[in-house]
């Protein structure tokens, strides 16, 4: 039979525009075998929509496909045509974003002037908001996605209205069989949905790499994956998954590790320690690793070795104990932690940071998200102090938050331990009736043995040696151990409990400490004076103050102490020794241990 004849005036023609119409002719006519224009077409041109997740840039469309289209229609040109330098090709656009408020829309036409008259009342027609002379000009002319000529067809007698993402290309080359794509997008989901699936709660999707989770909307996923073509197709595999009703798919997800149970409809991001995977050898040691806890602990190298088996054997329930240790540089106080404890628990749960601030208190502190060990080294001992009460929610708590910039936040177990490593004799705040916190010194001993350092760091460096501290960890008893009621009291805790306590209260209990009168007194500005005074002898010179109203009303609120005001005279600061004696105490400052 004759050729399919298509054309913008078709009077004896038939015109099919899209795809769908042009594969069911060809089924009636399986002899058709190009697709013409008649010699009276006035313009002759392709039309090319593309659907993206984002406006495409000038740089795609120079360097990337409509370069390339643009040099194979001049060759074909001259071809036809031999050097006729009237006929040229125009290019023009259209963008706009749809209603979904993803997708941007751009429609791309190529035009072959010179043939014909320039008639643009019909392009105007045949776009959504028309093209204009003066807007869509060559210079603004965006990719053609996916072009290439015709076989046997000549373009510059062609006339097809392509649709969405089709090409040209689909009417001369045989199209795959349905199930043949079907089984390709499901080898294709088979690998993408061992790392990625959808939540519910919050609605969105996730990406899962080694060492986190990627947090992603809509949006995001055609930002990254709209390249990724079901193979042999031109099928966009991202459009195919999201419409599929089966795709992997969770409630919500958390970090649940042993002993949690986790519902069967929320994905577990736990995935076990790294020392649970070395097996080249069990002819590894633990001796060094126990030698070492004795050499920085002395007596309380028992409780950091269960402390520490606690986080190996049940890494989701804490021990609602963060260990704060002291001592100088060099003395080994981190090795136990960040080289030890790291390569055995791996980088993904092990957390390490210098500025809690930023990691650990802010709104996106990444430390938040799975973590089993975190140490806190060298900090800011301010930054502790102000986020006292956040922080003491950090080790006892049963949920925290972690919430990436620009991402949803997502409610996860808390299985957080806590090492503070520093030098500072105050690091902490503690309360009178703290149970949250060990203060540990270490020894000095270890101070400058570079010897001594580099065996360690040879036993570390051997893997057999970590699945052995690990195997000893998992041994430990500590089935009956109470990590707040056994923690160890050092004398360092007390101090620093009576360090905790508000300066104004610890001043005035050394004033009436031991006092044989039941009832003291002191001019008031004589008073505010001296504790201005006691301040600096005692050390606290970065202490902030109270300035003499702030003093007045706070010595107000301290039990036992009345403020009587004189007609002609200074204020009178009233004492009852005994009663503010007691409430220092309870405040948890021992008042044997004044400050003088």
């Amino acid at each position: 039979m004759a050729p399919v004849t298509l054309c913008t005036t078709p009077k004896h023609a038939v015109q099919l525009a899209t795809e769908t119409e042009i594969r069911k002719f060809l089924e009636k006519h399986p002899d058709a075998k190009e697709i013409l224009t008649t010699t009276n077409a006035k313009r002759p041109f392709f039309q090319k929509t593309v659907l993206t997740g984002h406006q495409l840039t000038f740089e795609d469309i120079t360097y990337s496909h409509l370069q390339k289209a643009y040099e194979n229609l001049m060759d074909h040109i001259k071809v036809r045509f031999g050097s006729i330098n009237r006929i040229q090709v125009k290019a023009m656009f259209y963008q706009g974003l749809q209603p979904d408020g993803l997708t941007w829309k751009t429609v791309i036409r190529l035009i072959l002037r010179g043939t014909q008259c320039d008639d643009y009342t019909k392009l105007k027609k045949t776009c959504p908001l028309g093209f204009d002379r003066d807007i869509y000009t060559p210079g603004k002319v965006m990719s053609l996605k996916g072009f290439q000529l015709g076989k046997t067809s000549e373009f510059m007698d062609q006339f097809v209205q392509a649709q969405d993402d089709d090409t040209l290309v689909w009417l001369y080359d045989e199209p795959s069989p349905p199930d043949q794509t079907e089984e390709e997008y499901k080898k294709a989901k088979i690998e993408f949905e061992k790392t990625h699936f959808k939540i519910r709660r919050p609605v969105g999707f996730v990406r899962q790499t080694e060492t986190e989770l990627q947090l992603l909307n809509r949006k995001d996923l055609f930002d990254l994956y709209e390249n990724l073509f079901i193979e042999g197709t031109d099928m966009q595999f991202i459009k195919m998954w999201l419409k599929d009703p089966e795709i992997r798919t969770y409630e919500r997800f958390d970090f649940c590790p042993p002993p949690i149970k986790c519902p069967n409809d929320v994905l577990n991001t736990w995935g076990g320690f790294v020392a649970e995977g070395i097996v080249e050898s069990y002819d590894g040691r633990p001796n060094l690793f126990v030698d070492h806890l004795r050499k920085l602990f002395g007596k309380n190298s028992q409780y950091v070795l269960k402390w520490l088996a606690s986080i190996v054997q049940r890494p989701g329930k804490p021990t609602n104990v963060a260990l704060v240790v002291t001592g100088g540089q060099g003395t080994g106080k981190t090795t136990t932690f960040e080289l030890f404890m790291k390569k055995i628990i791996g980088s993904k749960y092990f957390g390490q940071t210098s500025n809690p601030e930023n990691d650990l208190f802010c709104r996106f502190g990444f430390l938040k998200d799975s973590k089993i060990l975190i140490v806190i080294d060298d900090f800011n001992v301010g930054s502790i102090k102000l986020n006292s009460d956040p922080f003491k929610s950090y080790i006892t708590g049963e949920t925290v938050t972690y919430e990436a910039k620009g991402k949803m936040a997502v409610p996860l177990r808390n299985c957080m331990n806590f090492v503070l490593t520093t030098n500072k004799m105050d690091p902490v705040k503690l309360d009178a009736d703290d149970r949250r916190y060990a203060v540990l010194e270490v020894s000095d001993k270890l101070k400058g043995n570079r010897a001594y350092f580099d065996r360690l760091y040879k036993y570390l460096d051997r893997p057999e040696n970590i699945r052995a501290i690990y195997d000893l960890l998992q041994g430990i008893d500590i089935s009956q151990t109470n990590f707040q009621a056994e923690r160890p009291i050092t004398e360092l805790y007390q101090e620093l409990k009576n360090m905790s306590v508000d300066k104004e209260l610890m001043f005035l209990a050394s004033k009436v400490a031991g006092s044989m009168q039941p009832r003291v007194e002191f001019v008031g500005s004589e008073l505010y004076q001296e504790y201005r005074l006691w301040l600096t002898t005692n050390g606290f010179m970065d202490y902030k103050a109270k300035n003499n109203v702030a003093f007045s009303l706070y010595i107000k609120k301290v039990e036992g102490v009345s403020i009587e005001h004189g007609a002609r005279r200074a204020a009178t600061v009233a004492c009852d020794a005994q009663r503010v004696t007691n409430f220092a105490r309870l405040k948890g400052f021992d008042v044997s241990k004044c400050l003088m």
